[in-house]
């Protein structure tokens, strides 16, 4: 609900988790219109959340080892006034002092690198509870994408 309700939607991450928001953007932009992905290699993602403030909303993507960075953007929503929701892999994540909500993903991996696998699943899940709701306008925000595409012979018949 805070993700469908935000006034402006920010999607954050970095490293391998900045491409996961990137994904959710390309997504979940039928049922959250309002949802931006401050882009990578900036110096500080917090310029484009410039005038974040009360009814705003920030989605963190946080696992070990903990951006500072990340802690940096949360507390900078937090001070705004904005509500922060975050996903990471322990209900331990300095997130949690953070965050008006945790979501845990699992993140165990056989290799040196979590796996991302279960942050993957929490943003797939959060988008069809979006798109779920079925408002009118996000049905047809859907169905305009997929004329357009047709349209434009972006699918093989």
């Amino acid at each position: 609900e805070l993700l469908r309700h935000g006034r402006r939607v920010y999607a954050l991450g970095v490293g391998a988790l900045h491409w996961i928001t990137c994904y959710l953007q390309y997504l979940a932009r039928v049922a959250l219109p309002e949802l931006r992905v401050p882009p990578a290699g900036r110096n500080s993602p917090m310029e484009e959340m410039i005038g974040i403030g009360e009814g705003d909303v920030v989605l963190i993507l946080s696992v070990s080892p903990y951006a500072e960075q990340m802690l940096k953007v949360a507390k900078f929503a937090r001070d705004g006034g904005a509500r922060v929701v975050a996903v990471s892999d322990s209900r331990g994540s300095p997130l949690v002092a953070l965050s008006d909500v945790l979501l845990v993903a699992g993140t165990a991996s056989p290799q040196f690198y979590p796996s991302m696998v279960g942050i993957v699943a929490v943003v797939e899940t959060l988008i069809a509870l979006a798109v779920s709701h079925g408002e009118s306008a996000t049905l047809g925000r859907i169905a305009a994408i997929d004329r357009l595409r047709r349209a434009e012979g972006g699918y093989i018949s």
